[in-house]
C-alpha cells in the first residue's frame, strides 16, 4: 500500500506530467518554426563562406612559398569554420522534424566535405603535393554541391508549406497568439501552483507540530494561537483563490490550442475517421461552455432542510442567541433544522456582500445529530460553530468555496461530455486544460483542508473555554456515534425504501430508540472505529482522536466545578416546540429527497 505521505506529491507529478505530455504538441510547433528558421540561417552562411573560399583560392598567385603559406591559413580557417558548421547541422537534425532532419543532413555532409577538403588543400600546399591539392579541390566541390542539394530541398520544403497551410502551422498563423500564451502564462502558473503545494506543506508541518506538541502537553494551551502561521497561510490561500480565476482564462487559451493543433494532425494525417473530429468538437464546446460558467456563473448555495423562525422555535432561537453572546460574536439570520448529519454554519450571500460584511448567517442542525443530545453538550458543539463566526472562518470558507465550486464546475461540464462516446472520451483525455484543471483542484482541497483544521482547532478552543472539556468531549462523542449510525444504518435503508415508493415514518425516532437501547459496548465499538480513522492530508477536520486529547489540554479548570445548571441535563430534543412533528416532517422530506 502507497503510504499516505507519499500518495498526494505523487498524485501531483503524475498531473504535472500529463501536463507536460498536452503541451508538448505546443512546445514541438514552435520549435519546428524555429529550427527551419534556424536551418536557413546556417544554409545562407554557408552558402557565403564558400564563396569566399572559392573566390580566395581563384585569387590567391600562389608564385612564392609565402603566397601558399597564406593561403593553408585561409584553408585552415576554413575548416575549422565548416566543422562548426557541421556540428550546428547535427544540433538542427536532432530538433526539427524528419523534413528538417533531411535537409541539415545534406548540410552536414556539405559542411563535413569542404572541410575535409579545405584541410587536405592545406596540407598540400604546404607539402609541395599539385596532385594532392587538386583531389581536395574536387572534395571542396563535392561539398559545395550537397550544399546546393540542401538548398534546393530547402526551397521545395518551403514551396510545400507555404502551399499547404495547415502544414506550415493551423490554418496559418491561427496558433501563434494562443501558442504564445501558453508558453509565457504556462510556465508562472505552473510554479505558482508548485510554490503553493510546497508552502502547504511547509505550513501544514508547522501546525502539525504545534499540534502534536499540544497534545503532549509541550505547548502552554493559552498560548495556543493562529498567529503569523495562521495569517501567512491565510495570505497563501488568497493566492490560491486567485490562482484559480486566472487558470480559468489561460485553460481557455489552453482548449483552443488544443483544437487548433488537433485539426493540424488531422489535415497532415489526411485521412481519418469521421467521429474524431466531431469528438475534438465536442471537447472544445463543453470546455469552453464549462469555463464561461465557471467565470460568469455562480453555484447557487442553499441548505437543505426546514427553516424554523423564532416564534416556531422560541427555546432553539434563545439558546442560539445566549451561545453566541457568550462567544463574542453576532447569531445567525437563519436556523435550519436538516433531515442529513452535521451541524454547521455558514455565510450566504454573493462576494459584494462578503467584503463588506454583509452577509446571511445560517445555523444548519441536522436531526440525526442532536438525537439524544443534551442542551449543555448542545451548547458546548453550538460554542465551536460560533467559533467559526468568531474568527471568520465562515468568511475564508465563503471566498475559498466560489473558487473551488468555479473549478468543480467548470471539470463537471467538461466531462458530462465524456460519457457520450468512447471517441469523445479518448479526446477528453488529450485536453490539457483538463489535466491542468485537476491538478488545481487537488492543490485546492489540499490547500484548503490543511487551512481548515487549523481553524477547526481555534473554533474548538473557543467552544471548551466557554462550556468546558466535558461538555464538549461528551457532545462530539455523541454526535459522532449518532452520525455514524445513522450514516451506515438508516440512510442506505431509506434509499432503498425510497427507490421502491415506501417512506420510513419517522426515522429519527427509531434511531433515537435504537442508540438508547444499544449496549453500551457496542455505541463503544462505534465510537473506536470513528477514533481508529487515519488521518489524511485532505481531512478538513483534525482526527478525533486528536481532539479529545487536547480538549483536555485546552479545558479551562475552573469550569469543572460549574455543574450544569438549570437546562443543561435536558435532551436539546426536548426543547423544540414538538419534536414529534418536527422529526416526521424532517423524515418525509429525506425520502421525498431520494425519490428526486
Amino acid at each position: 500500500m502507497v503510504p499516505r505521505q507519499v500518495a498526494f506529491p505523487a498524485l501531483l507529478l503524475t498531473t504535472i506530467a500529463f501536463l507536460a505530455l498536452s503541451a508538448a504538441p505546443s512546445v514541438l510547433a514552435s520549435s519546428s518554426r524555429d529550427t527551419l528558421d534556424d536551418l536557413r540561417t546556417q544554409l545562407d552562411r554557408d552558402q557565403a563562406a564558400t564563396s569566399r573560399l572559392v573566390d580566395a583560392v581563384n585569387a590567391a598567385p600562389l608564385r612564392t612559398a609565402a603566397d601558399m603559406r597564406a593561403l593553408a591559413m585561409t584553408l585552415d580557417s576554413a575548416a575549422a569554420e565548416f566543422d562548426a558548421s557541421a556540428a550546428s547541422y547535427r544540433a538542427i537534425a536532432a530538433a526539427g522534424s524528419p523534413e528538417v532532419a533531411e535537409i541539415a543532413g545534406f548540410g552536414e555532409n556539405g559542411a563535413r566535405r569542404v572541410a575535409a577538403g579545405a584541410r587536405a588543400a592545406s596540407w598540400a600546399l604546404r607539402s609541395g603535393d599539385p596532385t594532392g591539392f587538386n583531389s581536395a579541390q574536387t572534395e571542396v566541390n563535392a561539398g559545395i554541391e550537397s550544399f546546393r542539394t540542401a538548398v534546393s530541398h530547402f526551397n521545395a520544403h518551403v514551396s510545400y508549406l507555404n502551399a499547404h497551410p495547415a502544414s506550415a502551422g493551423v490554418l496559418g498563423d491561427a496558433a501563434d497568439l494562443p501558442l504564445r500564451v501558453t508558453l509565457l502564462g504556462g510556465g508562472p502558473i505552473l510554479a505558482l501552483g508548485l510554490y503553493l503545494f510546497a508552502a502547504g506543506a511547509v505550513l501544514n508541518l508547522g501546525f502539525g507540530r504545534r499540534l502534536a506538541a499540544l497534545r503532549a502537553g509541550g505547548e502552554a494551551p493559552r498560548t495556543f494561537r493562529g498567529g503569523v502561521l495562521a495569517r501567512v497561510y491565510g495570505g497563501h490561500l488568497l493566492t490560491l483563490v486567485a490562482l484559480g480565476y486566472l487558470l480559468l482564462p489561460f485553460c481557455a487559451v489552453l482548449v483552443i490550442e488544443f483544437g487548433l493543433l488537433s485539426f493540424d494532425l488531422l489535415l497532415r494525417a489526411g485521412s481519418f475517421p469521421r467521429a474524431v473530429p466531431i469528438a475534438i468538437l465536442a471537447v472544445i464546446g463543453a470546455s469552453l461552455v464549462g469555463i464561461v460558467r465557471g467565470v460568469f456563473v455562480g453555484v447557487r448555495g442553499g441548505t437543505f432542510g426546514l427553516p424554523v423562525t423564532p416564534q416556531e422555535e422560541p427555546a432553539l432561537w434563545a439558546l442560539s442567541r445566549s451561545v453566541a453572546a457568550g462567544i463574542g460574536t453576532r447569531p445567525p439570520d437563519r436556523i435550519v433544522l436538516s433531515p442529513l448529519p452535521g451541524i454547521g454554519v455558514h455565510e450566504e450571500g454573493g462576494l459584494l456582500r462578503l467584503l463588506v460584511g454583509r452577509t446571511k448567517r445560517v445555523l444548519t442542525v441536522g436531526a440525526p445529530s442532536i438525537t439524544g443530545l443534551a442542551t449543555q453538550e448542545f451548547r458546548a458543539i453550538l460554542g465551536h460553530e460560533y467559533g467559526h463566526f468568531s474568527n471568520r472562518d465562515t468568511s475564508w470558507s465563503s471566498l475559498t468555496f466560489r473558487a473551488g465550486s468555479a473549478v468543480t464546475q467548470t471539470l463537471d461540464t467538461m466531462m458530462s461530455a465524456e460519457r457520450t462516446s468512447p471517441w469523445i472520451r479518448c479526446a477528453s483525455l488529450l485536453n490539457p486544460a483538463r489535466w491542468a484543471l485537476l491538478g488545481y483542484r487537488l492543490l485546492f482541497v489540499y490547500m484548503t483542508a490543511g487551512f481548515s483544521r487549523m481553524r477547526e482547532v481555534f473554533a474548538d478552543q473557543a467552544a471548551i473555554r466557554q462550556y468546558g472539556a466535558r461538555s464538549f468531549a461528551d457532545g462530539l462523542r455523541r454526535v459522532v456515534v449518532n452520525d455514524t449510525i445513522f450514516s451506515q444504518a438508516y440512510l442506505p435503508h431509506i434509499a432503498r425504501l425510497a427507490l421502491s415508493g415506501q417512506t420510513f415514518v419517522n426515522v429519527y425516532r427509531s434511531l433515537e430508540e435504537q442508540i438508547q437501547g444499544a449496549p453500551p459496548a457496542a455505541l463503544a465499538q462505534v465510537l473506536e472505529q470513528a477514533s481508529a480513522w487515519r488521518p489524511s492530508a485532505f481531512d478538513s477536520h483534525p482526527s478525533l482522536r486528536d481532539r479529545l486529547i487536547y480538549a483536555e489540554r485546552l479545558d479551562d479548570l475552573s469550569l469543572d466545578a460549574i455543574e450544569q445548571a438549570g437546562d443543561g441535563r435536558l435532551r436539546l430534543t426536548d426543547l423544540l416546540s414538538d419534536w414529534g412533528l418536527r422529526s416526521a416532517q424532517l423524515s418525509s422530506l429525506l425520502s421525498l429527497a431520494f425519490t428526486k
